[in-house]
């Protein structure tokens, strides 16, 4: 089920796009509304990309039950309360890695590292994120509220007896990325991490003051992304590690 935030961040997008359609339509009659025609749609530009990667689409795993064949799929909390899925494949060398996936995507996507791992004996968890695969949520957050959810999977884990304690470790790709830094930042039990992809969350991701013509233009496209993002998640947590 969508929550409130989704469909007042849609809403306020379609308003945007609506609005930009009126001006170019009265355009035709006073010219002067081509400047809030250019206006708007350079407001909707970001904002559409603040609402893909808020509200990523929620579609589950292509992946075959062949593929995860020896895989138990697997459901626990994130610590902030969510419910969470996975697919988890136990070892036999009582070591795991949490897998975490990029956005708009699954854990059952992260297969193909899942079973070279466990061919050779790790303990694997394919994790699903927040509003992502099966897990609850519909809000993506770059790795804030996430943080939590790779909370969640230490704790599974850690419930495992075929695991042990101090070798449990983490790889993300782009958001997973994201995820799994936070996570381990925060309950500063993961072993070892692996990032890949590990993209901007922030302003300030991008280096800074503009110091060339194309980054001058880019930048007020970035800074009203950034703002349309924090809005539409609902944090005043800028992102900053």
């Amino acid at each position: 089920m969508r929550s409130w935030r989704y469909y007042r961040n849609s809403l306020i997008y379609y308003f945007v796009i609506a609005a930009m359609i009126a001006a170019a339509i009265y355009t035709i009659r006073h010219l002067a509304f081509w400047l809030v025609t250019v206006f708007l749609w350079f407001i909707s530009l970001p904002m559409r990309h603040a609402l893909a990667f808020a509200h990523p689409p929620h579609s589950w795993s292509r992946v075959t039950e062949e593929e995860l064949k020896g895989f138990e799929q697997v459901h626990f909390k994130s610590h902030d309360g969510l419910a969470l899925s996975g697919w988890f494949w136990p070892g036999t060398n009582h070591a795991a890695l949490i897998l975490v996936h990029g956005l708009g995507s699954s854990g059952a996507e992260m297969i193909v590292h899942g079973k070279l791992l466990a061919e050779k004996g790790f303990g694997v968890l394919l994790l699903d994120l927040r509003a992502h695969g099966y897990s609850n949520g519909d809000t993506s957050t770059f790795g804030l509220r996430e943080a939590d959810d790779i909370a969640g999977a230490l704790d599974f884990l850690l419930e495992c007896e075929e695991i042990d304690s101090d070798k449990i470790s983490a790889l993300g790709i782009s958001l997973g990325a994201q995820a799994v830094l936070r996570g381990a930042l925060k309950e500063n039990r993961v072993r070892a991490l692996v990032l890949e992809g590990l993209g901007p969350s922030v302003l300030e991701d991008h280096g800074g003051r503009p110091n060339s013509l194309v980054r001058w233009i880019n930048y007020p496209f970035n800074w009203l992304y950034y703002y349309f993002y924090y809005f539409m998640i609902g944090s005043k947590d800028k992102g900053v590690l």
